[in-house]
């Protein structure tokens, strides 16, 4: 009888593990699921607190309807306005020392060439937007949206590489995608 309520448990024991097994990987693969599935919202939400630092560089923001938005410390009291003191400038500002830009080479058909050699350095998950940025502030693309539109054109957005290029004086936008896509 002893053997028999043994054998019982223990049959009824696998069935119990394997059901504890495939549950744990069911969660498993539950929460990879969503984390991949959450990635594109979180990428278009990077990308667009990206594209408001790049519209107010100085960090104001306002309101839909054109409101500036006032520091959560300034209180507003009706038939009053708030004291704006102007900055206090000690000494002229200089910007660093910097490589003049190259200026860009423009044929008579409007093509865009770049004028010097550029190294240009395109971090590891950089995603299409950023990496137009890189290129474009190096002087090397005419602008972000020629590229991504080059790019779009030739169906080449997931080919896009990381690392470091070397842009030769006189490529052309055609030649850029095709550096940064080898």
């Amino acid at each position: 009888m002893l053997d028999k309520l043994k054998d019982i448990f223990y049959d009824k024991n696998d069935i119990i593990v394997a059901l504890a097994l495939v549950v744990v990987a069911g969660f498993i693969i539950t929460h990879q699921v969503d984390a991949i599935m959450s990635y594109p919202e979180r990428l278009a939400e990077e990308l667009q607190q990206e594209q408001q630092e790049q519209q107010d560089p100085l960090g104001g923001s306002a309101k839909p309807g054109g409101e500036e938005i006032t520091d959560p410390g300034v209180e507003d009291q009706p038939g009053t306005v708030p004291e704006v003191q102007p900055p206090v400038v000690d000494e002229p500002v200089t910007p660093p020392e910097q490589d003049p830009e190259p200026p860009v080479v423009q044929t008579p058909s409007t093509e865009f060439k770049t004028a010097v050699d550029r190294t240009v350095e395109i971090p590891s998950g950089a995603y299409s937007q950023k990496i137009a940025q890189i290129l474009s502030e190096a002087g090397v693309v005419p602008s972000q949206d020629a590229f991504l539109n080059k790019i779009s054109e030739a169906g080449l957005e997931t080919k896009l590489k990381a690392g470091t290029f070397k842009i030769p004086a006189g490529s052309t936008l055609d030649d850029v995608v095709k550096i940064v896509t080898k």
